[in-house]
């Protein structure tokens, strides 16, 4: 674990913001680089930077409220302590709809939304890749202790111990589920909501870290099986709607 990274010249930054921020850099190019290949129209791509703007703060706040939900912290005593703590499905949840809303007022009728959709999807798979990454170096979202081939040295509460590195686990999938996505667009974000959210409901099972509170199951967990059962809804609505096209063609 590598909680902080030191430059030359004394220059010292946090390995978990310079991974986000490199995740971050990384989707806004692959989407510039999806929508020069599939000719998505210059006047679209030009409102974007407008759209990730407000698809990163609904994101950071959002994030922050299902944080402070999970774990029933409601600390006001100041902002610090407030924003203490981010969690990933809570920015997805905000920026998400946010995605979804400023996609169809800035596509309208002249792009198809799920096409989009599906792009922007991928953008997210390679960001959300490169941030787990900065998780492992920030030493959140481990794993449970066990002595296995498959756990790690990590530094926990002062002492190293055997743990999965489930961050590494996630980066690997999502690298994997970008890959694949990247070279079949179609159909991407009801793909990432049921793979990632069947793949984040499993690997719930090896998480070592505080959970926050369970109702039978993980608040993260609850939230997968909502993101599963959307992914068969928006895959369906969207073969559907291919089928309707193909026939008026």
């Amino acid at each position: 674990m590598y909680p902080y990274i030191h430059f030359i010249g004394g220059e010292v930054i946090s390995s978990y913001n310079l991974m986000a921020g490199l995740g971050l850099i990384a989707g806004i190019l692959v989407f510039y680089r999806i929508s020069k290949e599939k000719n998505v129209p210059t006047k679209i791509v030009d409102n974007m930077p407008v759209l990730f703007v407000l698809i990163i703060i609904s994101a950071a706040v959002s994030s922050i409220f299902l944080n402070n939900f999970e774990h029933n912290s409601w600390n006001f005593s100041s902002l610090k302590a407030f924003v203490s703590g981010f969690t990933f499905y809570g920015g997805l949840l905000g920026g998400g709809l946010t995605a979804i809303v400023g996609s169809a007022v800035i596509c309208k009728r002249k792009f198809p939304l799920y096409f989009m959709l599906d792009i922007l999807s991928v953008c997210l798979m390679i960001g959300h890749a490169i941030g787990r990454i900065g998780c492992f170096l920030g030493g959140c979202c481990y794993g449970k202790a066990a002595n296995t081939i498959f756990t790690v040295p990590y530094p926990i509460n002062g002492a190293w111990v055997r743990v999965y590195p489930t961050q590494l686990y996630e980066s690997l999938f999502l690298f994997l589920l970008f890959l694949y996505s990247y070279r079949h667009l179609a159909n991407s974000f009801g793909r990432y909501l049921i793979f990632y959210g069947t793949f984040r409901f499993f690997i719930e099972f090896l998480r070592g870290d505080d959970r926050g509170i369970e109702i039978l199951l993980s608040p993260s967990q609850w939230i997968s099986l909502m993101l599963i059962t959307a992914g068969i809804f928006v895959l369906k609505a969207e073969i559907t709607e291919k089928r309707r096209k193909t026939v008026h063609c």
